[in-house]
């Protein structure tokens, strides 16, 4: 039976970290890198900046949907004032103090209650009380008092 793994020079020698390239293997679509930005001239530790195809930025001008001038118009000339008035109400759908009281104290008498109806008393067993007077007697008051004198 082996205790101990020998281990030999080459085992314990150092080894560069693997870089974070090659950790990123490209899909065969993305091998054609021609239309990919290039990549940053500084060095990243964190995997997804090191890797020119996974970069995120937003989107130019020219590239975000276009909105009609009729909409434009529109929203332009709308006037609030039109608006019909209404009130507010605030409506609060949490439980009042007074309620989260009463459910707990309902939940704990409900588990009380539940401890005792499944209670068996076939398991308790029978005891035998045995009553010790220790008030003393007239004798034993009379000897203390001799004794004593």
């Amino acid at each position: 039976m082996l205790l101990f793994k020998v281990f030999s020079a080459p085992d314990l020698a150092w080894r560069p970290p693997r870089s974070v390239s090659a950790a990123i293997s490209p899909t065969p679509l993305l091998r054609d890198r021609s239309s990919a930005p290039p990549a940053p001239k500084h060095r990243s530790s964190s995997l997804f900046s090191a890797h020119p195809l996974l970069t995120m930025s937003s989107p130019s001008k020219e590239e975000l949907p276009k909105v009609s001038n009729e909409f434009k118009n529109e929203l332009e000339k709308f006037d609030s004032a039109k608006m019909k008035k209404t009130d507010t109400q605030e409506k609060n759908p949490l439980p009042s103090k007074e309620v989260l009281t009463q459910e707990k104290v309902y939940e704990r008498k409900q588990v009380v209650l539940q401890g005792l109806s499944g209670f068996d008393r076939s398991k308790l067993r029978k005891t035998v009380t045995v009553e010790k007077n220790i008030i003393p007697t007239k004798e034993v008051i009379e000897q203390e008092k001799s004794g004593a004198a």
